[in-house]
């Protein structure tokens, strides 16, 4: 069987004498990956998820920091640095008071994107944050897209098809 993983942090330097580490999130805002569980970890590109305890944590400047429970030393923690933390997909649900407007970047990368005149504009590669409002990087055939993803120029997302519908030309960049 395999597991439906999405990454929200890693493991950072070790921490101290007692084997902690920084937890590096992934989440917006940080500290919603201590909400999810249960936690995989991924020590290297090609290994494989390994279910993980629920580490020790606690606040620690504008982070966290973790220990497993079987890390006792900073040598031992210093092996773990740059494991990735995952957890199943069908643990990051949108809690009932958030908008129904509200998405999973992880969701809307792959979608295809069209436009009001039915163009197909190109495929979701990435989203970015610029502040103002998170940005769609669409690819396309013959160039790329940055579209504001907010109104007036998204018009619907549809995950179940991957589509999602914009007000934007394919002239414009």
């Amino acid at each position: 069987m395999s597991l439906d993983i999405i990454v929200v942090g890693r493991l950072g330097r070790s921490f101290g004498v007692k084997g902690w580490q920084v937890l590096q999130s992934f989440t917006d805002p940080p500290e919603n990956i201590l909400q999810y569980t249960p936690w995989y970890l991924q020590r290297s590109s090609d290994a494989q998820w390994l279910a993980l305890a629920k580490p020790a944590c606690q606040p620690h400047k504008n982070g966290h920091i973790v220990r497993l429970d079987h890390i006792q030393n900073p040598e031992d923690a210093h092996t773990y640095s740059g494991s990735l933390i995952g957890v199943p997909r069908n643990a990051l649900t949108l809690s009932d008071d958030v908008a129904d407007a509200e998405y999973f970047w992880h969701d809307l990368v792959g979608c295809e994107v069209y436009n009001q005149e039915a163009q197909c504009l190109g495929r979701v590669d990435h989203l970015i944050e610029t502040g103002a409002h998170d940005v769609l990087i669409v690819k396309g055939e013959e160039r790329d897209h940055l579209i504001p993803f907010h109104e007036p120029y998204l018009q619907s997302v549809d995950l179940t098809a991957k589509r999602i519908s914009v007000e934007w030309h394919l002239d414009w960049s």
